[in-house]
């Protein structure tokens, strides 16, 4: 059988012998200065970061190609353009095609002739759908990706994508009274309060230029008088809403009906056009 080892006790000599020790020693020179030439060989923190981000950075231009291209790189270019416009002067037959087109979507020079040929090209038959449909898309989707566009179109930066824009309301409210208006209302639902400023804009500019944009599109699009009801809102309530919400008996007393507009609500701004 193996017996364990009694622990042993550090003797008093053992105890002098070690303060003697810590007394009498000084580091050497040459050590000191092994440690000196380590420590300025080692790279700092900083330095080894720069060299991982430029690396990083090398790596994304040349994924997305945006190495900058050199004078004879760029020389060599505009040659190629030039010769091939000298080869295509006077070019009346392209190989391989009946016809060739050139249209400008910035001018719109070029349709017509692009629309004759198709027509003439087109074989005779029955119609799919019938002349005086318009579009086979649901109306309240016409309204979200109208009210999209122009929230696009109007809003800064990244505000738009935020946006969720939801259709609550999109019929003839009085065409028994001889009314043939069409009555819109469009939720524009906020992640956050600053999203909401920059939806509402100073005075109400920005919701106010969206609803006419959308007011006279979809006018021309229904072909009837359109009445336009933008709501921005906040999809999360904020502190002071959750407060009020505790403190409250009923729901509504914190959140009323959207139409209610003599009891102005925070966090939610309302225009009709």
């Amino acid at each position: 059988t193996l017996e364990a080892p009694a622990e042993r006790c550090t003797t008093e000599i053992e105890h002098q012998s070690i303060a003697d020790f810590f007394t009498i020693f000084k580091p050497s020179k040459d050590a000191s200065s092994v440690i000196d030439n380590q420590s300025l060989n080692i790279p700092s923190i900083e330095e080894i970061e720069n060299e991982r981000l430029e690396a990083m950075l090398k790596q994304v231009k040349d994924q997305l190609m945006l190495k900058s291209a050199t004078k004879e790189e760029v020389a060599l270019r505009r040659q190629q353009w030039r010769e091939l416009g000298v080869k295509l002067q006077g070019v009346k037959h392209w190989e391989g095609f009946n016809q060739v087109f050139m249209v400008s979507s910035a001018t719109g020079e070029g349709i017509d002739n692009l629309r004759k040929y198709l027509l003439s090209r087109a074989k005779p038959g029955q119609w799919l759908l019938s002349p005086a449909l318009i579009t086979d898309v649901e109306p309240t989707e016409i309204i979200r990706m109208c009210v999209w566009a122009h929230c696009l179109e109007k809003l800064p930066q990244e505000i738009p994508y935020g946006v969720l824009v939801t259709v609550d309301e999109c019929e003839h409210v009085n065409i028994g009274q001889g009314d043939d208006r069409v009555y819109v209302h469009v939720r524009l639902r906020c992640p956050n309060e600053r999203s909401i400023k920059n939806v509402i804009g100073p005075q109400g500019k920005h919701i106010r230029e969206i609803a006419g944009a959308v007011k006279n599109e979809l006018g021309t699009l229904f072909k009837a008088t359109t009445v336009v009801k933008l709501t921005a809102e906040a999809i999360k309530p904020n502190r002071g809403s959750i407060k009020r919400l505790r403190a409250a008996k009923d729901f509504s007393e914190v959140y009323p009906n959207f139409d209610n507009t003599s009891q102005p609500q925070r966090g939610i701004e309302t225009v009709e056009l």
